[in-house]
């Protein structure tokens, strides 16, 4: 009986931590959303007034991507998630280096595109993960979202 009881309470201790590691991603995910979603929209053919309120932008999505991956570096993953969170921590780090691209070229190249798409492409892989990770625990998806499209409502 002590053996199934201590069973349990490990499962349920695991479910907890990997239910409270989601609600940090999704917090993350907040954070990550704003900028990658401006990024995500910034025309490939930008207009002389786009140009203009680059450097704005700019300022703004490298000092909301940095406070991101400050949070990222912060966030406690269940051991066995760790190289989940890793996921997180690299894809902000791909944004900051597509804003840094957006800095160099004053026009898009294509470059930063592609510096988006592969940071883009490291949180999705991330939210599998983790989704893997709940669904063997016996919890429901996670519901996080990609950083392109925002943040959902709720």
């Amino acid at each position: 009986i002590a053996a199934v009881s201590s069973s349990r309470g490990a499962e349920s201790d695991r479910r907890a931590a990997i239910d409270d590691y989601t609600g940090q991603v999704r917090t993350l995910l907040q954070e990550v959303s704003g900028p990658a979603s401006q990024m995500g929209a910034w025309p490939p053919e930008p207009s002389a007034r786009e140009l203009k309120s680059l450097p704005d932008a700019i300022t703004r999505w490298k000092n909301a991507l940095k406070t991101a991956r400050n949070g990222a570096d912060v966030l406690q993953p269940p051991e066995s998630l760790r190289p989940v969170n890793m996921l997180f921590v690299h894809s902000i780090i791909e944004y900051l280096s597509a804003v840094e691209t957006f800095e160099v070229a004053a026009t898009l190249d294509g470059a930063a595109a592609d510096d988006r798409n592969r940071a883009t492409a490291l949180w999705t892989t991330g939210v599998a993960l983790l989704d893997q990770a709940r669904a063997d625990a016996g919890l429901s998806a996670s519901n996080i979202g990609s950083p392109l499209l925002g943040t959902p409502p709720g």
